[in-house]
């Protein structure tokens, strides 16, 4: 059995109490996601993060009432456009406040909780009187639910460092203690520099690094 795209249509974006349940006749011919990040950009400054926009979903599929498509009872095309303006489109009164129905897109691997931006219905055939014999359908939802702002990730800047030049007779300690005030950091020293001794003199005029 071939599992159809449900939307299922809620009254608040807790999503419990369900209101109804639409089965679409064909599953879409091909639906399309957009996921986008907004930086920030001053002049010729890198981007700078500041957060992920909203995801967007869009479905296009189609309705046949032309009998072609094996259905349990007949399909008239006005009503199943009515029944997607009805419970996607048009807005409801609840406590003085109106507002747009919430709804979760199920197919397969598909899992969308959103609301309706944009539906297009495009008729492409007709009885003889001008009733819709079919229509292509494209809804387009925007994501709902509270957004965790990404944080991004600082990056720990490299540690500063100074670069200090060897005088004749100096040896690392009295370096260290010169620039830091401290005499138990040689070791650090030393190997910041790559040295194989921390007793023995210096040759002069040697270029020591100093983490500051």
């Amino acid at each position: 059995m071939i599992a159809k795209l449900t939307i299922e249509v809620y009254k608040n974006e807790k999503f419990d109490n369900k209101e109804r349940t639409i089965e679409l006749q064909i599953n879409p011919e091909d639906f399309k996601e957009k996921k986008s990040i907004h930086y920030e950009q001053k002049d010729n400054m890198p981007p700078v993060y500041q957060h992920h926009e909203r995801n967007t979903l869009s479905i296009s599929f189609m309705i046949d009432g032309t009998g072609v498509v094996p259905s349990e009872s007949p399909v008239v095309v006005s009503a199943k456009v009515k029944e997607l303006e009805e419970y996607l489109y048009e807005p409801f009164t609840v406590s003085d406040t109106t507002q747009t129905y919430f709804v979760l897109l199920k197919w397969g691997d598909l899992h969308f909780k959103g609301r309706l931006t944009k539906m297009d219905v495009h008729y492409t055939l007709f009885k003889p009187d001008g009733e819709p014999l079919r229509a292509k359908v494209t809804l387009e939802f925007i994501q709902t639910g509270m957004l965790a702002k990404a944080t991004a990730k600082k990056r720990n800047p490299p540690p500063k460092k100074k670069q200090v030049k060897t005088q004749e007779g100096d040896k690392l300690i009295y370096i260290c203690y010169r620039e830091t005030g401290e005499t138990t950091n040689d070791t650090k020293v030393a190997r910041e520099n790559n040295m194989t001794s921390i007793r023995g003199p210096l040759d002069s005029s040697q270029n020591v690094s100093i983490p500051q």
